[in-house]
């Protein structure tokens, strides 16, 4: 599967909503478009960016990331396999069980 991305909003608009994604580089400002996009995004948007970046570079960026939302860091963790204690976050700090929250469970 290919994805053709020639700004970052062919990755999902709507989730710069307070910035303008054209301005944005695909490759300087990745760490910035890959955080935004799992925060906001839609989960076509989503799987669309980890095809763009791969998984490897998406790993790396979300784990490294200080302020992911909770629920950010629990789809990162069901979608790029990432351990919950391997996320060096400082204001969602999941649980570190392994334990997804009990809205997750059927």
């Amino acid at each position: 599967m290919s994805v053709t991305v020639h700004t970052a909003a062919d990755l999902g608009a709507y989730a710069f909503w307070d910035t303008d994604p054209y301005k944005l580089n695909l490759e300087k400002d990745k760490r910035f478009i890959i955080s935004r996009i799992f925060e906001r995004a839609k989960m076509d948007d989503i799987l669309n960016t980890i095809v763009f970046y791969g998984i490897p570079t998406c790993t790396d960026i979300l784990i490294k990331n200080r302020y992911l939302s909770q629920p950010a860091i629990f789809l990162a963790h069901l979608l790029l396999n990432i351990q919950l204690d391997q996320f060096n976050n400082h204001v969602a700090a999941p649980n570190t069980q392994n334990k997804l929250p009990i809205a997750f469970y059927p």
